[in-house]
């Protein structure tokens, strides 16, 4: 196996760190993750109530100019 992370001679103490270090940042990225998904969704709700209130100004105008 060839890789730039890939040594035979890491030690024991070594490698659980790397491993730790690991865990550390898959834990940061789900976090990272969970924060976008709800930032995601506050956004589409906003996108939507926006929507929703241009639709009704256009249907008032469209009731004026009858």
């Amino acid at each position: 196996m060839s890789g730039k992370n890939y040594r035979r001679d890491w030690d024991v103490d070594e490698m659980e760190e790397y491993a730790q270090r690991t865990k550390n940042s898959i834990r940061y990225l789900k976090n990272e993750n969970i924060k976008l998904k709800m930032e995601n969704e506050r956004l589409k709700c906003s996108s939507n109530e926006a929507l929703d209130k241009i639709t009704d100004g256009v249907n008032d105008i469209r009731k004026l100019s009858k």
